[in-house]
């Protein structure tokens, strides 16, 4: 037997989860703002991805190329970057069809900018009588 691959690198093993999570929100037996969650949470796990192991391999990037080996790192860095781009395109087109699904529903997800100023004066007072205690101070 030649040399198997016994493993999966972390970093695809970390999309292959957050494309299950994806799945979730393609999912038509799920509740429509429970997909939409789960196009949240595959949103912050890629946040995350990219601040953690994408920071990482990169930096062994940059140490790899003093050392003059490179391949296997950069060969990583392109699996991860095809992945990443399918499932954004897969994530993009799950957006805009919940956003119609939800529309049909009569629920609509509106920004600060499409508020009137009373209703952006009442979101005011209520995320800080609610949640300001709450978030950190930067």
């Amino acid at each position: 037997m030649g040399q198997e691959k016994l493993y999966i690198e972390k970093e695809l093993s970390w999309l292959s989860f957050n494309e299950r999570v994806l799945q979730e929100a393609a999912d038509k037996s799920n509740p429509l703002i429970e997909r939409m969650r789960f196009l949240g949470i595959y949103s912050n796990n890629l946040d995350e991805f990219y601040k953690v192991r994408f920071a990482e391999l990169k930096r062994r990037i940059i140490i790899s190329e003093e050392q003059g080996s490179t391949a296997h790192s950069r060969h990583l860095l392109g699996k991860i970057q095809a992945r990443v781009l399918k499932a954004d395109q897969e994530f993009d087109s799950l957006y805009n069809e919940l956003l119609l699904e939800m529309a049909r529903n009569q629920i609509f997800l509106i920004n600060e900018r499409q508020l009137s100023v009373n209703q952006q004066s009442c979101c005011a007072t209520t995320l800080s009588s609610t949640c300001a205690s709450t978030l950190p101070l930067f």
